[in-house]
């Protein structure tokens, strides 16, 4: 029953019992060894040094698989817990500890990979999707509104939580570690963030060998790499490293865009062209919005991931099952400071008779939460231009989320690293076939280097990722390697406003919002109102997405209980995007 709602992460299901009245279950694209330790189950993908055992590599991506499960297990029945932190990439696992008639629910430092769990009177039952939960009848299915309030609102997580009343998530760098009295939680990696000394040339030689080695031992045993590329500075020095470390790989390159003017497709072509890929361009069409929408809040369990989910979702869906491994940037904005909103943060820890205004529009820009300075509404009317829209209320969530204030750079680091802000719809595309992940800035090494790197090196008040820059320099072209933050976004149109406009029609109309029950409907009205232009735009069209992302998610989570909502699981993947161009 629960196996049969995580269909779409393989065929072949195993379920077996470690220990009486324990059961442990795994569903895969290839069959589980009857050879393998059966204390543990284990869904995700560790990062190998593939050339310390190149038969294994050469044995094909099961024999790969396995051998990654092996590892975990093998480390896990040793050292228990004490083994966790020593192991790198991203990954959920269950692992039943006999000496201590314990089951140990672990997830990974980020939480790219998940863990659910639900306990009743007489059991506790988990999966990595909570979807699998709602299959079982005495599992309830009722909103969280706190939850729900911290998503909708502050277009977050909650790690703890999972939108849902009574179903936890083990969180990013925890464990949960249940047994006849309960679960309690138990955390192994801790972020510290304690800058050593030393100058930008030395921290940037550093982290360029950490990026070349991983590149090296995770990749060389490929003969064809894919990478998805932007027009930013990530992705282009990581196809750099690529074509440094394999000057003969063949090397396919996927982006997608609003069309052939689009800066992020012009950036990423140009980097293509530079480093001789075999180059895909897709361009987003609004009207695919109808489909793909319900499926990606259906596959990965989230909404908040705003419209970059969709692009990421259908550019993804054209390299599974074309693609053996897939190399990506996601993290470098986690772990070297790269996002716009750092530089309040800096600014308030610099300029201190200004901490008070430049932490409330911190607080904004994260919350939606205004300002009550007089310096703060100032700021906050410059950045937003009179525009911004507050977050709704949630009705039984106590109001609207906030989040803890960083007044210290260092706080950031510590408190942000791990976590993966990007909502794991990436994790749960690339589920859907087999495909070896390369994440060079989520591996261990990167997240215990960049917790040294002095936070100067990171962030000034001009710059971002300064160290990171620097480390690429020596691959990259100079007009590539000044390019400033780029974030993919569909393009404001009036036609993407045309099919915002239609989905709202269909689902949030004021007798469908009074009866879910949830948000006021004079609310959805107030940000259903076309602006003059006909373009929804800024924080509207982002209010409007949320409500609109939110309202599917209760119809498949709550109505229906985790079913797909108007399509089949097995067609979750995304409409095929039109292609721009195909250069060889």
């Amino acid at each position: 029953m629960m196996a049969a709602r995580l269909a779409h992460k393989g065929s072949y299901v195993s379920i077996w019992s470690p220990a009486t009245d324990v059961w442990l279950g795994e569903i895969r694209h290839w069959p589980r060894d009857d050879a393998e330790l059966s204390e543990t189950a284990f869904s995700g993908q560790l990062y190998i040094d593939w050339q310390k055992v190149p038969d294994v590599a050469a044995a094909g991506p099961e024999a790969r698989d396995r051998y990654q499960r092996g590892l975990a297990a093998g480390a896990l029945r040793k050292d228990g817990l004490n083994a966790v932190d020593k192991l790198d990439g991203h990954f959920g696992i269950a692992s039943w500890d006999g000496a201590k008639q314990q089951l140990n629910l672990i997830a990974d430092r980020v939480n790219y990979e998940n863990i659910y769990y639900t306990a009743s009177a007489d059991r506790t039952v988990f999966a990595s999707e909570y979807k699998a939960l709602l299959a079982l009848p005495d599992v309830e299915a009722r909103v969280d509104p706190a939850t729900l309030q911290r998503a909708i609102g502050a277009f977050r997580p909650d790690f703890n939580g999972s939108r849902l009343a009574g179903i936890r998530r083990v969180r990013y760098g925890h464990a949960a570690c249940i047994d006849g009295s309960g679960a309690r939680v138990s955390r192994y990696f801790t972020p510290d963030c304690r800058p050593r000394s030393g100058n930008l040339a030395d921290f940037a030689t550093e982290l360029r060998n950490i990026l070349v080695e991983q590149a090296r031992a995770w990749l060389g045993h490929h003969d064809r790499i894919a990478i998805t590329l932007s027009g930013g500075l990530d992705s282009a020095g990581l196809l750099g490293i690529l074509r440094h470390t394999f000057p003969d790989k063949k090397i396919a390159s996927y982006t997608i865009g609003h069309g052939s003017n689009d800066p992020e497709i012009i950036g990423a072509r140009e980097c293509a062209q530079t480093f001789s890929t075999e180059h895909h361009e897709f361009g987003f069409q609004p009207a695919s919005l109808q489909s793909d929408l319900p499926k990606i809040v259906w596959l990965a369990e989230e909404f908040a991931a705003r419209e970059e989910a969709i692009l990421q979702y259908q550019v993804e869906g054209q390299i599974l099952g074309r693609e053996p491994v897939l190399m990506g940037g996601h993290g470098a904005d986690m772990v070297f400071l790269g996002m716009p909103r750092y530089r309040l943060v800096n600014m308030a820890e610099r300029l201190p008779l200004f901490r008070k205004p430049l932490t409330e529009i911190y607080q904004q820009t994260q919350s939606g939460a205004p300002p009550s300075s007089l310096l703060g509404r100032i700021g906050s009317a410059l950045l937003y231009r009179g525009k911004a829209i507050q977050p709704p209320v949630l009705a039984g969530a106590g109001g609207p989320t906030r989040i803890t204030d960083d007044s210290r750079i260092a706080d950031v680091v510590s408190r942000r690293l791990g976590g993966f802000r990007p909502y794991h719809y990436h994790s749960a595309i690339y589920s859907l076939a087999p495909l070896e992940i390369a994440m060079p800035f989520l591996s261990n090494a990167m997240m215990n280097f960049a917790l040294t790197v002095p936070n100067r090196m990171k962030i000034d008040l001009r710059s971002q990722k300064i160290v990171l820059r620097e480390a690429l320099r020596p691959f990259l072209p100079d007009r590539v390697s000044q390019r400033g933050k780029a974030i993919q976004r569909a393009k404001r149109t009036t036609e993407l406003s045309d099919v915002l406009d239609g989905m709202a029609g269909d689902l949030l109309s004021k007798e469908q919002v009074r009866a879910r029950g949830l948000i006021d409907p004079a609310y959805v009205s107030k940000i259903r109102r076309r602006p003059q232009n006909g373009i929804y735009a800024g924080d509207q069209l982002l209010r409007l997405w949320m409500l609109i992302s939110a309202e599917l998610w209760c119809r498949t989570f709550i109505d229906e209980r985790g079913l797909p909502d108007g399509f089949s699981a097995d067609d979750c993947l995304a409409s095929e995007p039109p292609p721009i161009a195909v250069n060889e």
